[in-house]
């Protein structure tokens, strides 16, 4: 029976007061076929009627996941049966979301860097360690660089009130996803940088306004291809990538620290013999000698 004769559902208390045993009840809703995992016909069934009943029998309003979120059962969240719950609800009922969340950030993307590239052809650039200098031109402002910051800040509010709403639910779970990370990035160096064009003054130096720019612009690009993932077509590449990506980067930290002691040896014996560049540090200047960049002194 899934709801008693005074309308409460036993799994809805189970999730309140015994997590535990809800846990058991929902290792039980998954079945697997007899076939080995390997054969072409395996198959794994899960049972949703404890988190989702049949709403064609009764007018019911209970939710398992929801009652576990606002229980903060993050064990049961992260159980199979519920995780394959909400991936199918997700497909479902959120793919017209997906799609129109996916297309307003496209748009974003595409404003902020027509934005950007509209904006450098009127900035010239310094490179001798000086202020960045602009030059300034005899027109005033486009309607372009006049309405686009503001679409632009109505996208960033929209944006912040869902990652508000995600950390009020996940507290100090929400950091533990580096996504989340590049999201607030994102939103800080796109709003420092048109934020000069929308209270028409000088609140920071070029050179701090166009460093956020083309961080805030990279990172757009990089949330935007992260967003993909929810798409089949997509996900799997992105995912790979993803995957390949951290295992450079675990390769790359391995190799860097042989790279290190090895440099620091050849640095140890041969300093008097390797001309050395003393704006550089030794391990630096070390990896430029074995690359063959520096010249061998003749003695």
């Amino acid at each position: 029976m899934l709801k008693s004769s005074h309308g409460v559902y036993p799994m809805q208390k189970l999730i309140e007061k015994l997590p535990d045993v809800a846990e058991i009840v929902l290792d039980q809703c998954i079945s697997y076929s007899p076939l080995p995992p390997s054969h072409e016909d395996f198959s794994v069934t899960f049972n949703f009627i404890h988190l989702d009943p049949d709403e064609n029998t009764e007018r019911l309003k209970y939710f398992g996941p929801a009652t576990m979120a606002i229980h903060r059962r993050e064990k049961l969240l992260n159980h199979k049966v519920t995780q394959v719950l909400l991936r199918w609800k997700w497909m479902i009922l959120g793919k017209f979301v997906n799609i129109v969340n996916t297309i307003a950030f496209a748009v974003f993307v595409v404003l902020f860097s027509l934005l950007v590239a509209k904006e450098r052809e009127k900035v010239e650039f310094s490179f001798n360690y000086s202020e960045t200098t602009t030059i300034m031109e005899e027109k005033g402002k486009s309607t372009f660089v006049k309405i686009v910051p503001y679409v632009l800040t109505v996208f960033l509010v929209i944006q912040l009130m869902k990652e508000v709403t995600q950390l009020t639910w996940l507290r100090l779970s929400y950091f533990k996803d580096y996504t989340n990370w590049l999201d607030l990035a994102m939103f800080v160096t796109v709003w420092i940088f048109i934020s000069p064009y929308m209270f028409e003054t000088d609140l920071y130096s070029m050179k701090t306004q166009w460093t956020a720019g083309v961080v805030g612009l990279l990172l757009c690009y990089i949330n935007f291809t992260m967003s993909l993932r929810i798409f089949g077509g997509f996900g799997l590449y992105v995912t790979m990538y993803v995957e390949v990506l951290f295992t450079l980067l675990k390769v790359m930290s391995t190799f860097v620290i042989g790279l290190t002691g090895f440099s620091l040896a050849f640095y140890i014996l041969l300093q008097e013999q390797v001309s050395l560049d003393k704006n550089c540090l030794p391990i630096c200047s070390i990896v430029d000698c074995m690359l063959q960049k520096l010249s061998v002194v003749k003695k």
